[in-house]
């Protein structure tokens, strides 16, 4: 296990979400590998002993993986993410209830007010449904663990007979990397796309 270092840029803002929310909340480093030069990293992101989301990232050096990993980890735990306000739409809908003037006593006792009309009638709309806002609890569709993803392209390379040469040659022409654990997220999802369309071929096990 490696020491996690101070993050920048978007990192450290959302180290610095994870921190004022759960100040006794842990963010674990983990060195898994190193394949030519290339410097594997898992993160975790733990509360109470509950891993709330993980990622795995890779680079030429083992901080540019760590960030990149803690990045990852924190998007798929929810943090980072834009969030919606349940205030918005309740403010606008009470701005638009007109306001009802409080009738006058007359001999101590309140006048007799008509019947309040329909809701409908006086414009106040109907309620508004909540929006849901992004928890922790909830999947996260586009930071989901890519170690799943990478599974996923072993299974196609074997399919159409890509070897770890095949594979890096393509890389290195597409994205000017050498490794999957170095694509972002779209990268990767392109790559896997572009697996699926090609023909069955003989199998071999990439390991790049």
């Amino acid at each position: 296990m490696i020491k996690p270092r101070a993050a920048t840029g978007s990192g450290a803002n959302m180290i610095q979400q994870f921190r004022e929310r759960y100040p006794m909340g842990s963010l674990l480093t983990d060195l898994l590998r190193v394949e030519e030069g290339i410097y594997i990293v898992r993160a975790q992101v733990v509360v109470n002993n509950t891993v709330l989301g993980s990622g795995m990232a890779g680079s030429n050096t083992v901080e540019e993986a760590e960030d990149a990993a803690l990045k990852r980890a924190l998007h798929h735990a929810g943090f980072g993410r834009p969030t919606s306000s349940l205030s918005l739409g309740m403010d606008s809908a009470a701005a638009r209830v007109p306001y009802l003037p409080t009738p006058e006593l007359a001999n101590g006792h309140a006048q007799s007010s008509p019947a309040s009309p329909a809701p409908e009638s006086i414009g106040i709309p109907a309620k508004p449904s909540s929006p849901e806002l992004p928890g922790l609890s909830e999947p996260a569709a586009y930071g989901d663990d890519l170690s799943d993803i990478i599974a996923q392209t072993d299974v196609e390379m074997q399919r159409i007979g890509w070897g770890r040469k095949e594979g890096q040659e393509f890389l290195e022409r597409r994205f000017q990397k050498k490794s999957r654990h170095q694509l972002s997220d779209a990268e990767l999802r392109e790559f896997l796309r572009y697996l699926k369309q090609q023909p069955s071929r003989l199998s071999s096990e990439p390991r790049f």
